[in-house]
């Protein structure tokens, strides 16, 4: 079988690359997709529709398969990878992408068959689609009312089972279909060299076309973008690339010049660089996180973005570390978790957890938690956030932290959108608009 080494910059040729590497080497789908169209001089259409065929194979994952197992002469598990990603591509097109003729979605997938293995594997390609495609018009789908639902809702059934037993069938079905839109491009405005308004005339400038958050007063969420690399705006670190939900975390915790701040788990640093900002760049964060390559990533993005006052600490958040105890006057646990609130943004993740994978992050985020509290001084405050909506990774580790620890306690926090003092914030996709997120400030009284 021939190696993908393609220098052909098409759209279906970058999508089979991405894929691929998600199957065979364990790669995220966003990062692998950024890498290969970087490799080319793309137009903006043909971007779009690598983005659309990568991110959209990715989350249809395991149902791609299902369909292809009802077509296929051979065991799935048997077929060279390389033919196996490129009938996920073409059944794809065929079950999801309407505006591409199935012709079309056919002819490519035997041409990459064909320049990937050889005639007998493009013949094998060929029968596969043609069958699917005749079974989707004599309308085999309507008649399967149980494929139809994995079809449309795109997720494992353990989690759609999950969030039907929590949420109901209809708002399940509304967060799967969520999911399963493209998210929108969300960006921090650094408020150290411009502000909101100043920047949203400048993108607009440079053919953007953005609108103001609702959820933070530094975001704007974009409804087209250039490429981000050859805009000049970025280049001079006028923003940050960062999702609303997580906007919010770091005005929760409540920062304010000249303190002393320990950011564990910092990496990539979007709301490390986001606390710099709120101290106005004066002060002291220390960023740890156990990648060095992550810490780098940090150390880039505050250089662009002209913050001096971040120190990059490769460190194990769950280890002591006995220089920081009792020193920080506010520390951030922006924790590992299962990602369930941020599925819309990483295609491939639904695919790679199972139910199991589940236990393990809570008794994680307990140690992390734990050894955070030991670093702050009397009065300081602690924000714990994760990016998921399970309530074992939540307000549960919260809670058996406070019984542990009776010299903290709950502090309030203002709702951003309603002005409600709440506990905690729990946001849902679905209910929101925004990324699944979980934030809440803790005090530490004595």
């Amino acid at each position: 079988m021939k190696k993908h080494n393609d220098a052909t910059p098409s759209a279906r040729n970058i999508a089979l690359a991405v894929l691929l590497a998600i199957s065979q080497e364990d790669a995220y789908a966003n990062i692998t997709l950024n890498m290969e169209l970087n490799k080319y001089r793309l137009d903006d259409l043909e971007r779009r529709f690598a983005t659309e065929l990568s991110y959209g194979a990715a989350k249809a994952g395991g149902v791609l398969d299902i369909l292809l197992e009802k077509f296929s002469a051979r065991p799935l598990i048997k077929l060279p990878p390389m033919i196996l990603c490129i009938l996920r591509l073409a059944v794809y097109q065929i079950f999801y992408l309407d505006r591409v003729p199935d012709s079309a979605a056919c002819n490519e997938a035997v041409k990459q068959a064909r320049k990937f293995g050889h005639e007998g594997t493009a013949k094998y390609v060929n029968a596969v689609l043609r069958s699917a495609v005749r079974w989707k018009e004599s309308g085999g789908l309507q008649q399967d009312s149980a494929l139809a639902k994995k079809v449309l809702l795109q997720h494992p059934d353990w989690l759609v089972k999950r969030w039907e037993n929590t949420l109901g069938e209809e708002e399940t079905r509304q967060l799967c279909l969520l999911n399963n839109q493209p998210p929108a491009l969300c960006l921090r405005v650094n408020t150290l060299k411009t502000d909101r308004a100043e920047l949203a005339a400048l993108l607009q400038k440079e053919g953007a076309a953005v609108r103001a958050s609702v959820w933070s007063a530094e975001g704007l969420v974009s409804e087209s973008m250039p490429p981000l690399l050859s805009l000049t705006s970025f280049k001079e670190g006028l923003y940050q690339v960062q999702d609303e939900s997580s906007m919010l975390v770091a005005h929760f915790l409540d920062v304010t010049s000249g303190q002393t701040v320990i950011d564990l788990c910092a990496a990539p640093g979007g709301k490390t660089t986001h606390i710099a900002e709120l101290m106005e760049n004066k002060g002291k964060i220390f960023a740890s996180d156990i990648y060095e390559h992550k810490l780098k990533i940090i150390s880039d993005n505050a250089k662009r973005l002209g913050i001096t006052i971040i120190d990059t600490i490769l460190a194990d958040a769950t280890e002591e570390k006995a220089a920081w105890l009792d020193k920080a006057d506010r520390v951030l646990v922006d924790a590992p978790c299962s990602g369930l609130g941020v599925l819309r943004r990483r295609p491939d993740l639904r695919w790679r957890r199972n139910e199991k994978d589940l236990a393990v992050f809570p008794p994680l985020q307990s140690l992390m938690l734990a050894n955070a509290a030991k670093y702050l001084r009397k009065g300081g405050k602690l924000v714990y956030s994760t990016c998921t909506t399970e309530e074992a990774e939540n307000m549960f580790v919260v809670k058996e932290f406070l019984l542990k620890n009776s010299d903290f306690g709950l502090e309030k926090m203002q709702h951003p959108l309603t002005g409600a003092m709440v506990d905690y914030l729990q946001l849902w996709p679905q209910r929101d608009g925004v990324d699944g997120f979980f934030i809440c400030r803790l005090k530490r009284e004595t």
